[in-house]
């Protein structure tokens, strides 16, 4: 996706979100009080905040240049891997890398990888540089808490799916950390 359709994504939610904010200041009610009807009021609001959008229609590049959108596009994840094996015992998942040298391949294998991983405040926002270039900024995550986050036992071997005979070691991160700047990307 480039810099130019991310804004206008950003735009469009934008204006959806602030249309269905108005119908609620509107009084609109809203919680545990809200009567059956209500639900037609909130009917009513998703209904204002469809309508008060226009007619989606291709724009020129000259239009675009001329879009201004707020903040970026922020995410939350929460990413949970293998918590439940159905047989803990038999279980055996893998992420496995390989790589070609002088024609004969070696994996690089990860066995029963597992944990959680939280983010918060991943951002990507679409910006203009000083010199009028465009540019897609991915601001890194706020935070970011590991729960028993990583892997079972570290390999190199011939083939992937071969049983794990002799290993590297294991890993796991429990701990939080706090990031803060941006990744930056151009297209030419």
């Amino acid at each position: 996706m480039n810099a130019r359709a991310l804004l206008a994504l950003a735009v469009a939610a934008a204006t959806v979100a602030n249309a269905a904010h108005a119908a609620d200041v509107a009084g609109a009610p809203t919680g545990a009080g809200a009567s059956t009807s209500d639900s037609a009021r909130g009917s009513a609001r998703l209904a204002a905040a469809s309508s008060s959008t226009r007619q989606l229609k291709p724009l020129s590049d000259a239009e675009m240049s001329d879009v201004r959108g707020g903040d970026s596009i922020n995410f939350a994840l929460h990413l949970e891997l293998n918590q439940h094996p159905a047989d803990p015992a038999t279980h055996d998942s893998r992420i496995a890398i390989g790589q070609v040298v002088d024609g004969r391949t070696t994996w690089v294998v990860m066995r029963n990888p597992s944990g959680v991983v939280d983010m918060v405040g991943l951002s990507i926002g679409s910006h203009t540089a000083p010199d009028g270039t465009n540019y897609v900024a991915v601001g890194m995550p706020a935070q970011v808490k590991f729960d028993n986050f990583g892997f079972e036992s570290l390999s190199v071997q011939q083939d992937p799916s071969a049983p794990v005979t002799d290993h590297m070691g294991s890993f796991r991160l429990n701990g939080s950390l706090q990031m803060q700047g941006q990744l930056r990307t151009w297209a030419h």
